[in-house]
């Protein structure tokens, strides 16, 4: 077998692991707008109706009703006393889900460095507005399973973009090998 046959056998491979995670990503970052739209539904139910009554409302302590319309559940409790209650900025938490995550999913299908960059820096982000929102959870004395999952997901989106960034780097590397050769 010759060497530059090799090397094109291992571009591909990378190539293959690079689509997988790709699709890995579309479906953490699908599975993260489902919930956001979820979350958003439930929010505006809520508002709408006060005797509105979420499928994630369990009890007192289990709601997510509770958390995502305290004062935390928009403009992550920050954009509205640095903006404005008022701001186009301070949206309910979910919106910033529906769109980060769709314009997520339509980064996957690049393999662009804007691309990779941008998604590990969202991802980052993602994962310390987790930590921060956790800690409004204690706070609320309340456990939001939108919440939870939106922090799982984001936690599996971190995960998935380390791999597939390492991934890109490496077939890019690879087809750098090939041209020497």
């Amino acid at each position: 077998m010759s060497a530059s046959y090799q090397m094109r056998d291992q571009t591909s491979m990378f190539q293959r692991i690079v689509q997988q995670y790709s699709r890995n990503a579309i479906v953490v970052l699908t599975a993260g707008l489902v919930v956001s739209i979820y979350g958003l539904y439930v929010e505006i139910s809520s508002e709408a109706n006060p005797n509105y009554r979420a499928a994630c409302d369990l009890s007192a302590l289990i709601s997510c009703t509770k958390a995502l319309n305290s004062e935390y559940g928009r403009g992550f409790g920050l954009i509205g006393k640095v903006f404005g209650d008022d701001s186009i900025l301070n949206q309910k938490n979910a919106v910033y889900g529906t769109v980060g995550f769709s314009v997520l999913g339509v980064l996957q299908l690049s393999q662009s460095d804007f691309s990779t960059i941008i998604s590990l820096l969202a991802a980052i982000l993602m994962n310390i507005s987790t930590v921060y929102l956790f800690i409004v959870q204690l706070h609320l004395k309340t456990i939001c399973l939108v919440c939870y999952s939106i922090y799982t997901v984001n936690f599996l989106f971190l995960i998935v973009t380390l791999k597939r960034n390492d991934a890109i780097y490496k077939m890019k590397n690879q087809k750098q090998k090939e041209k020497k050769n």
